[in-house]
């Protein structure tokens, strides 16, 4: 069975307080609706293959979030990814999840420091393909507990990462940025956009084509960085 990797970060109108002030109405671009962030897991050479040649003949970025599976193949491709402007983020080095067939990892064998030094690895790992020390994170399988433990407030401590994204379903819509806790935000699974799309399409308050494409999508980092 093929899974689904590819999850959408999305904000649909919403205000914005900058520096206390009072809360202003977003205006996006070009009069758009809202704003996407598309974002891939777990390193994947169909992603290379498949989904960076789609992106570049739209003229669209992304956010790519990897473990540490890469080998002399791929790195250097991934490496120049993020020349062309493409986000590599953080996945941790083992991807750790709850027991299951394609998660040889198990969670419950680690403690929440133990996933800071994962993290962390990674980031050292990440800044040696990209340069970058400004970091995004993707918590492995949405799960945001090791071994029953959160480690989201954990994670906050250490300061390893800068934004972090969650699961979600259709209603994970980012309606109120000010509101948004950064290592928690929500993202839509590909197998629910299409049930999404079409409860969503009357909120724009205008028709929306159906050959028309989506709102441009950005990097996580950029789009929170510019919004939180």
């Amino acid at each position: 069975m093929i899974k689904n990797f590819l999850r959408v970060v999305l904000l649909v109108g919403g205000l914005l307080s900058v520096g206390g002030a009072a809360a202003q109405p977003i205006e996006w671009p070009h009069h758009k609706k809202a704003a996407i962030v598309l974002t891939y897991d777990d390193a994947l050479k169909s992603q290379l293959d498949t989904a960076v040649p789609q992106l570049r003949r739209a003229g669209l970025k992304a956010t790519f979030f990897l473990t540490a599976d890469l080998d002399y193949i791929t790195l250097p491709r991934w490496r120049k990814l993020a020349k062309e402007g493409f986000e590599l983020g953080n996945h941790t080095v083992f991807h750790p999840c709850i027991n299951g067939e394609d998660n040889p990892v198990s969670s419950d064998r680690y403690t929440p420091n133990q996933m800071m030094r994962e993290i962390e690895v990674m980031n050292r790992m990440l800044f040696a393909v990209d340069g970058q020390t400004n970091r995004t994170y993707a918590y492995p399988c949405t799960e945001t507990t090791v071994n029953g433990q959160d480690y989201v407030d954990t994670l906050r401590r250490y300061g390893l990462i800068k934004y972090a994204r969650v699961g979600g379903d259709t209603g994970a819509v980012i309606t109120n940025p000010a509101t948004l806790d950064p290592l928690r935000v929500p993202a839509l699974g590909l197998e629910g956009w299409r049930r999404w799309f079409e409860q969503a399409t009357p909120m724009a308050d205008t028709p929306v084509s159906r050959t028309a494409p989506p709102p441009n999508p950005v990097t996580l980092e950029r789009f929170l960085a510019e919004q939180v």
